[in-house]
């Protein structure tokens, strides 16, 4: 049976293929930790910061960090 959908994950792609930066890769769920380990798997930055729905990101949080 195929998932059925509202069409909103289209419609966001649509907008995020915008920007180059930005790279939006889909697996079905498996929890946090594997969405994490996907994320990490397909990252080619230097720097990897994570960003959970409950988070607030401060102005000067990855500089900070660095």
């Amino acid at each position: 049976m195929m998932d059925q959908t509202d069409g909103q994950r289209e419609c966001i792609l649509k907008w995020i293929n915008k920007d180059s930066r930005v790279r939006c890769i889909h697996q079905c769920n498996q929890g946090v930790s594997a969405a994490r380990n996907i994320g990490f798997n397909h990252s080619s930055g230097n720097y990897l910061a994570f960003l959970d729905a409950d988070d607030v990101w401060m102005p000067n949080n990855l500089a900070t960090k660095v």
